[in-house]
């Protein structure tokens, strides 16, 4: 069973303006509740140049604390609000070029017919491994002459 869970909370903000260029920053961060120690934190830079047409995302996370979170990985998730990219998507192949994908579909395989759980899960199809693709460094979604693109820095 897949199921997201908060890294950490929203602690502060703090936004910065200079000639040039705009900056955000935000500071998360779980406390232990006996202690007071702090863990899970995260810091996000959202960094606006004028003369780009570019917003910069970086997320710091800390590292996956303790022993009694085996198998879990940390994602930032990313919601592109009124962006139409047609279930189309292009990834990274290894570095080299960049690969076409489409959401729920493989020329060779019928995703609808062999994915259904109509017992366990009747609105959805259980495709999560299906539209997996590990990211060497980059992943697009277009639209029009928009474009939206997380790069990421290790894999």
């Amino acid at each position: 069973m897949f199921a997201n869970i908060p890294y950490s909370h929203l602690k502060n903000a703090y936004f910065y303006k200079g000639a040039f260029m705009q900056k955000m920053v935000f500071y998360f961060e779980n406390t232990k509740r006996r202690t007071g120690e702090i863990y899970e934190k995260a810091m996000v830079h959202v960094t606006l140049d004028q003369d780009f047409s570019v917003s910069k995302f970086d997320v710091e996370l800390d590292s996956i604390p303790g022993a009694d979170v085996d198998g879990y990985e940390i994602t930032p998730t990313f919601d592109a609000i009124d962006f139409d990219n047609n279930k189309t998507f292009y990834t990274d192949s290894n570095g080299l070029n960049m690969q076409k994908r489409v959401l729920n579909y493989r020329s060779y395989y019928n995703f609808t017919a062999d994915w259904a759980d109509p017992n366990n899960h009747p609105e959805h199809n259980q495709n999560i491994s299906g539209n997996y693709y590990p990211i060497n460094s980059a992943i697009t979604l277009k639209d029009g002459d928009r474009q939206f693109t997380v790069l990421n820095d290790r894999s």
